[in-house]
């Protein structure tokens, strides 16, 4: 996979870093789940919708060495499944697939250090009597440096506090498509600017409804907005915005959860964005070795950086949920 298309699926799924080398787990614990998150995704990529679920389930906590930095982390395994179709030129394809790995951060602290993602997916095309199919495995690593999210304390926030995060986002992604293996290492450093847009907004899920801390958070042709609840311990909804359309290219929603009662863990913030990054960059890579069997993509708009769109200024005021706590 080209680096260039490893960026774009990193920034529209809201994740562009990578495990690095010298990053070292050690004094491992895993026990029985000590609770379990669920989420709802819909996202679409290159013109590809696809939906799912991902459970988080806290399992445990490890010791991990960054950079010579040790950070006390809590151990969350996520599994999931994923499934999207599309119409290529009256050509129907459909992908579906399967997530598997663990999500690290900072113990006492929504702040984001690590993933593992394992993704598998299969793809069927359908021309006529002629069916292709194909599957593809993509194997990441992801980290923040420092941790994405330092700077949010949700114990202390107040309505209109603001700060900035510069951080070094590393991605390695390995790309198996049968015989053919790519493995891709990318860097870059993320500049994003938090506001506290409230701090009792009320938010309707399947899972209930839960009063919670809304964050901005934008970057140079991005945009997130987080709801945060304080009774869950982490984000209930994620909306990822981009300069191709007012509507969210990416959307997580508290389904269910069980906490454990004796916990007092500050679990996962933006627990939905590792496994996102491992989905869009599989959808990404799917519509390209589409493109390489010369079937014709619908794309759904080129990204374009050097303005952002007009969205990324609007949605902290027109991407706010009505009273009955769903967007409009």
């Amino acid at each position: 996979m080209r680096p260039r298309y490893i960026f774009t699926a990193a920034l529209t799924a809201g994740l562009l870093c990578a495990l690095s080398p010298v990053c070292a787990l050690v004094d491992g614990q895993e026990c029985p789940s000590l609770g379990r998150w669920t989420f709802a995704i819909d996202t679409i990529v290159e013109g590809v919708h696809v939906s799912g679920t991902m459970a988080y389930d806290m399992v445990g906590y490890e010791t991990a060495y960054v950079d010579d930095v040790e950070y006390e982390v809590d151990v969350l395994r996520v599994t999931g499944f994923f499934e999207g179709s599309s119409l290529l030129s009256g050509v129907e394809s459909v992908i579906s697939g399967v997530y598997d790995g663990y999500s690290y951060q900072v113990k006492g602290s929504p702040a984001v250090l690590m993933s593992e993602m394992a993704t598998i997916a299969n793809i069927t095309s359908q021309m006529g009597t002629l069916q292709l199919a194909e599957q593809v495995e993509v194997s990441e690593t992801l980290c923040y440096i420092p941790p994405l999210m330092s700077g949010f304390d949700p114990g202390s926030a107040e309505q209109d506090d603001q700060w900035n995060e510069t951080t070094e986002a590393r991605q390695v992604t390995s790309y198996r498509n049968g015989t053919v293996i790519t493995d891709d290492e990318v860097v870059v450093v993320m500049h994003t600017e938090y506001s506290v847009d409230s701090i009792d907004e009320s938010v309707e899920t399947e899972a209930g409804i839960f009063e919670c801390i809304r964050l901005f958070a934008a970057q140079d042709s991005s945009a997130e907005v987080i709801w945060y609840s304080p009774e869950v311990e982490r984000s209930v909804r994620t909306e990822r915005y981009d300069n191709t359309s007012t509507e969210p290219v990416f959307v997580a929603e508290l389904s269910s959860y069980q906490p454990d009662d004796d916990s007092d863990q500050l679990m996962l913030l933006l627990v939905v964005i590792g496994v996102a990054t491992s989905v869009v960059i599989l959808v990404v890579t799917v519509v390209f070795a589409m493109r390489r069997r010369n079937v014709p993509i619908v794309r759904s708009g080129e990204i374009e950086d050097a303005t952002p769109h007009p969205y990324v200024e609007d949605a902290r005021k027109d991407d706010k949920p009505g009273n009955d706590g769903r967007l409009h």
